[in-house]
Parts: structure tokens; sequence; C-alpha cells
């Protein structure tokens, strides 16, 4: 990244100690964090100065919550400081962490300054991965805080980005308070969870969907009693979108309180959890460049009310086969069930989803290699799969990989196909096939309806009232870009 055109250190600390005097008396006990080298300096302006010397290599971003910042210990003690001084640290740190934890570290009346490089602008030109500074200013006022920048210490025009000193002064107590659902949170989410839908998410489930990066998730909880009552989160999926990898997430969990559902506003605690995670996660210069969810036509409507999603990428079908022998033609193909642990099958796993990949230029797909099938159904804490890998007896050519779970005694569903488009047609025959031999009497899929004429011979089909939204509030790709293009099945989805 190119340098910006900056004054010299010694220039830059200068401004922010004089600008400090002009916020905070001497005598003011100060947490500086990050570069430290401000400390002499603001000792020196009659401050007292404790800190907490930070670094890339031991503050780091806090989206997946596995690693947290040391300093944020201290509130466990008993320090209350007037002011805490972010220098050049910010970009290390969580926006969200900072606001939902700082303000426990600071008196009724204190203060936040933040002096570092932030972007000032995103779209597609311009994706930078500093925190955007108007999300920065939405955070800050949902968490009491106003916001002002007191100096611009550099600009980098054609970057889009500034370095800038920003001063946060506690204005008001908030009725919520939003923060990561790091694991030391998953026991507040899953009773959360029970109350809001009825039945158990276990601790194993927990992990498996948010747990080492996987995804991640924004709580809401009461000020008055300490009491979780919204959330929001999504689950991150490498893709590939016209060709090109990147970063998607799906959408998954969103919950509120019963005794909060009257909230249904901007000022709400379901509004703030799906906010503050979409301008944290979602778009340009974010995490992820592309989000999708699979929420009923009810579920939808309230995000689209209050400005969150826009619009339909996509409608989910249900398709029917019979279940059915395929004949004498089966004798020419191995269906060759693949078990947890086969490290050697993972090659040919691989060279399925590569046959995929081939015909996906013109669309967007989730990755569906070797090891997201390891994960996402060897794995799978609560559902058993089967995963079938189909190759000719004679030459051993691959056509492809099936999944399949038994849903009762009659029926199986088709949770993916991982294959070369043309032999998409055969593989659901030999779905059929697979079923029947098990007693099955059907087979159904839930499948996106713009990828309907690849598959063939379904008996019936039912639109279940599920869409795929688009994002409405931050800056990203098009909606309209990608509309239609996106490939999805059940086994996209984190509950089938």
């Amino acid at each position: 990244m190119p340098p910006m055109s900056l004054p010299s250190n010694s220039s830059c600390e200068s401004l922010i100690v004089d600008t400090l005097r002009d916020s905070l008396l001497p005598g003011a006990s100060l947490l500086l964090v990050g570069d430290c080298s401000l400390a002499p300096q603001l000792r020196a302006a009659g401050y007292q100065v404790s800190y907490f010397a930070a670094s890339d290599g031991d503050v780091r971003p806090t989206a997946s919550n596995e690693q947290r910042s040391e300093f944020f210990a201290l509130k466990n003690g008993n320090a209350i400081f007037d002011a805490i001084v972010f220098n050049n640290t910010w970009s290390f740190l969580s926006p969200v962490d900072v606001f939902d934890q700082a303000p426990e570290l600071i008196s009724a009346t204190g203060n936040i300054f933040l002096a570092d490089r932030f972007c000032l602008e995103r779209g597609a030109e311009h994706t930078s991965c500093l925190p955007l500074l108007e999300y920065v200013d939405r955070l800050a006022v949902r968490a009491g805080f106003s916001f002002q920048v007191l100096e611009t210490l550099a600009e980098s025009s054609s970057l889009h980005e500034a370095e800038l000193l920003l001063f946060c002064s506690r204005k008001s107590d908030p009725r919520w308070r939003l923060g990561w659902i790091h694991p030391a949170r998953s026991v507040e989410m899953r009773s959360l969870f029970l109350e809001v839908f009825g039945h158990e998410m276990t601790e194993a489930y927990w992990q498996w969907k948010y747990g080492a990066g996987r995804g991640c998730g924004i709580g809401i909880w009461r000020a008055d009693n300490g009491k979780l009552i919204a959330h929001y989160g999504g689950t991150t999926r490498p893709a590939f979108c016209f060709g090109r990898q990147i970063m998607a997430f799906q959408a998954c969990d969103l919950m509120v309180s019963g005794s909060d559902r009257g909230s249904f506003s901007r000022q709400g605690p379901v509004f703030l959890a799906a906010a503050s995670f979409l301008e944290n996660q979602l778009g340009f210069g974010a995490p992820h460049l592309l989000g999708i969810g699979f929420p009923n036509e009810r579920a939808y409507r309230l995000p689209e009310r209050l400005g969150l999603y826009t619009g339909c990428l996509g409608r989910i079908q249900e398709v029917t086969w019979s279940a059915h022998p395929m004949g004498w033609r089966s004798m020419l193909w191995d269906c060759q069930e693949v078990l947890p642990g086969n490290i050697s099958m993972k090659p040919m796993l691989d060279s399925c989803w590569q046959d995929m990949l081939t015909g996906m230029d013109e669309r967007v797909i989730g990755v569906r290699d070797a090891d997201y099938l390891m994960l996402r159904y060897f794995q799978h804490p609560d559902k058993k799969y089967r995963v079938l890998l189909v190759r000719h007896r004679l030459n051993r050519a691959r056509r492809g990989v099936i999944v399949l779970r038994a849903l009762d005694q009659d029926r199986f569903e088709l949770l993916d196909i991982i294959a070369a488009l043309s032999n998409i047609p055969a593989l659901t025959g030999h779905a059929q096939s697979f079923a029947h031999a098990a007693g099955a009497k059907n087979i159904s899929a839930w499948l996106v309806e713009n990828i309907l004429p690849c598959f063939s011979n379904y008996d019936h089909i039912q639109d279940l009232g599920v869409l795929v939204p688009g994002n409405q509030w931050t800056k990203g790709p098009l909606n309209d870009s990608v509309q239609g293009r996106w490939w999805l099945t059940g086994g996209d989805t984190d509950f089938r």
C-alpha cells in the first residue's frame, strides 16, 4: 500500500498532545493503548499515564472472536481512567470490541481518543480494509458517545484514506449494549436460541458453526439487567464470483427475545444487531464481499422494512423425485461411500469440485472442495450424511459426488451434487437408485430456482416461501449483478 503524505512522527505526536491539552485538564489519568512513544510527552504535559504496548503481533482483529486484546483484561481490576488514547493500533482491533469494552474502563464523563488511519469511502475501485469512518461514527453513537474529528494528521486522496485524531465523548447511557459473541458468551447465545426457537443448540453445534473463525455473531444486551436479548450471526464461506475467489457469508440465527420483540425500529435491538454486523462484515473492503441467507417471507419482512435487505436474489424450491433403480446402467458405475477420515479420497473429491467450478464462470458458488465436504458433512455434530463418489467400474472415470441424508424411512434428501454440470441429471439418477435400495419411496432437494434447468425429470416442485435477500445496508456489488446467479442447494444452509 503506498504511504500517505505524513508529517514527521514527532510533529504528529506533538499535534496529538497539543490537541489533548485542549480537552483534558492536567492530572487526568490516561490509558495509552498501542504506540506508547507518546507516553513521555503526555507525562510531561501533567497527565497520569498507564499504557498497554500493542502491535500487530499481539492485538489482533476479533471478527472471529477467537483472539481478544489483553488490555481489555484491565477492566477486571479497579482501574478507571479519565480517557483512553488509542494510538496507531485501531487497525488491529475490532471497533465493536472497543465500544463494547472500553467504556467500562473510563469514568462516567470519560472520553476516548483515536489516532490512526481510517477509510473515508469504500467502493469497487477503492476497497480499503481500514475501518470506515462512517461506521465508526455509528458505533460510537450506539454506545452513547458523541463523535468528532479533531484533527486530520495526514491525507491520501488517491486511497480515500486519512490519518485522523478522533474524539468520542460519553453523552448518554444507552438502553442497549452491543458486542461480539465470543466463545465465553456462547452460553448466553445458546440460551437465547432455546428461548426463541424452542430447541437446544448444543455447545458442539455452536463450535462447529462459529468456532475457530468459521463464523461470528453480534449480540445485544439490555443495559439495565445485562441480559442478552438479540443476536445476528453469519458463517464464513469461501466462494467464487464469476470465476474470482472471494469470501462470502451466510446470515443466520437472527433472533430477539419475546419480551423485546416490540422494539422493531431503528432504535431497537434487531436493527442494532443486524446493522452493526453488516457494517463490520459485508461489502467492499469488509471481510466478506457478498452475503446470503435463507429467511422465510415472514422473517424477511422486518429487515426489509428497516432498510437492511432489498429485493430477492432467488427463491428456494423443493423438488421431488420418485426413488427407483437405474436398471442395467447402474452396473457400469460404482457408487462408493466416502467415509470420515478417508484422506486418500480427497484428491478425487477435489477433482470433482474442479469439474464443477469449470462451468461456473457466470455464477456465484460456495466452494465445495474436499476440505469443505469434510467440515460440512463429516464433522457435523448433530446430523448424519451419506457422501457418495460415483466412478466408472472399468476405467474409474469420475462422474461426481452426491450428498444425501435420510429424512425418515420413506424419504431421502439430496443435499448437494459436486460434478460437471453435464453430469448432474445422471447423478440424480444415482441418488434415486441409492434411495430406492435403502427402502425409500422418494427423494427431495432444496434448489434455488435459477439452477432448476440443470436438473431434470423431477416429479413435483413446490415454492417454499424461502427467499435469498439482497444487501441494502452496506456498499458492495449491486444486487442486480448477482440476482439469479447464485448456485444454492440445501447443503448451503446451516440447518439442513
